[in-house]
């Protein structure tokens, strides 16, 4: 493998920020492109490209930047990253964890065909369909679009045949749809799992997550559940990772209900907002096994080495929560206030997790 100096991230969000972070203590140079003027990452790579994530000619200029390409964000064109591959750019990931996790169909059935549980679904294409998988997963249930949803957004919760008939608007023929059976949800975990180009696969602790609107609210770690099931959910998304064959990193989340019985529900094939904590409560952080994965270096076998929760910070709690910046490890994203927007994160470090959920007031 040719001699890495410059890695170029294709999204420039928080999370190619804190790639850029890492990157940068591990001697890399980097280069972002992104369609925003001034992302999160522009503030911190090397060079800066602003371009859409379809624009073939600026993502050639990032590829003669950069001695190794990755990615921060999954709705990025898969065919784009194949071209760039096609072409000479070096993506050890390569388009396929895009052309899998962008889309809900195909990602659900991936995780099927490696044997793993999700929770009961139907495809849906037109309003029939719709309610006759409604008639079949009975209530509740949830609708979700294939491709682009995310934070809650594109999802619609059914509770009765009523809600079912009020979403007849939706189908325009051109929109795919995937109806979920809502499962009875004990907790929601995440694994965060790095495999490198030279096959080594590491897995860091579970996150136990606790969502707000359908965006993730806070993370705490060590995850509050027995051993084994812990193993069990680990173990599901190592072996995921083993079937996919993916490079980089895949963070799977999980379902565990009442029953202790755990689903797969999402992928996403980068570092993930579950593992933020991974910077300050680990002895690696998701961002720099990243890197060391796409550029062939050992991993580093993640443990956790404090309780930790991780709080972000939405909208306009950037001014109302501003008091517990200096109590905990602040990441400022460097964006304009909207609402339900990522604006920061604050990762707290303590003896356990039930006395970091009473610091913080939650």
């Amino acid at each position: 493998m040719k001699q890495i100096t410059t890695i170029g991230i294709i999204g420039g969000g928080q999370l190619g920020m804190m790639l850029c972070e890492a990157a940068r203590e591990l001697g890399y140079k980097t280069a972002v492109l992104d369609p925003a003027e001034r992302p999160s990452a522009a503030y911190v790579c090397d060079h800066y490209v602003q371009g859409n994530f379809d624009d073939i000619a600026a993502l050639r200029h990032l590829a003669t930047l950069a001695d190794v390409i990755t990615y921060e964000f999954e709705n990025i064109p898969y065919h784009i990253v194949q071209q760039l591959i096609t072409e000479g750019a070096y993506i050890p990931q390569t388009e396929q964890p895009l052309y899998v996790t962008q889309h809900r169909l195909r990602e659900k059935n991936a995780i099927r065909a490696a044997n793993l549980p999700t929770a009961p679904f139907f495809a849906v294409q037109n309003y029939q369909q719709l309610i006759s998988a409604f008639e079949q997963l009975g209530t509740p249930a949830i609708l979700k679009t294939c491709f682009g949803g995310y934070d809650g957004k594109g999802q619609w919760r059914i509770e009765s045949q009523t809600d079912a008939q009020q979403l007849q608007h939706l189908f325009d023929g051109t929109t795919a749809y995937v109806l979920e059976q809502r499962l009875l949800l004990a907790q929601e975990v995440s694994c965060v799992v790095t495999c490198s180009t030279n096959g080594d696969l590491q897995a860091f602790p579970l996150g136990e997550n606790v969502h707000r609107n359908g965006i993730l609210h806070y993370t705490t770690a060590p995850a509050q559940l027995p051993d084994s099931l812990a193993a069990q959910a680990t173990q599901m998304a190592i072996s995921l990772m083993q079937y996919l064959g993916f490079v980089g990193t895949l963070a799977v989340e999980l379902f565990i209900d009442t029953n202790n019985q755990i689903y797969i529900n999402e992928l996403a094939p980068r570092p993930h907002n579950s593992g933020h904590h991974t910077i300050e409560a680990c002895n690696v952080s998701q961002y720099a096994n990243h890197i060391r994965a796409i550029t062939g270096q050992p991993l580093i076998v993640p443990k956790l080495t404090s309780a930790t929760l991780m709080l972000n910070i939405i909208g306009d709690e950037y001014h109302t929560l501003s008091q517990l910046f200096t109590k905990g490890h602040f990441h400022d994203y460097h964006k304009t206030v909207k609402p339900n927007r990522k604006m920061a994160h604050i990762t707290f470090l303590g003896d356990d997790v039930a006395s970091l959920k009473q610091q913080v007031g939650l």
